[in-house]
């Protein structure tokens, strides 16, 4: 069951930086899906890009070397 599995997976605290990025406008994975509520590492970027656009999108490279500066 979906339910408990997310319940198992927020149990068990995750100890390293977590970004997830994510658009409204996905069109196949809802943006909630990507929104992490219970982790104090987690960051959420929102993008304005479609899903199969986010692969090419000059933005999320921007966003990407902005948080991989962050730990170089």
């Amino acid at each position: 069951d979906a339910t408990r599995m997310q319940l198992a997976r927020e149990s068990v605290p995750i100890k390293c930086p977590v970004h997830s990025i994510y658009s409204k406008s996905d069109g196949v994975v809802a943006w909630e899906a990507s929104i992490d509520g219970h982790n104090r590492h987690a960051e959420h970027h929102e993008v304005m890009s479609s899903h199969a656009g986010m692969g090419s999108h000059p933005e999320i490279y921007v966003l990407l070397a902005r948080i991989l500066a962050k730990y170089c």
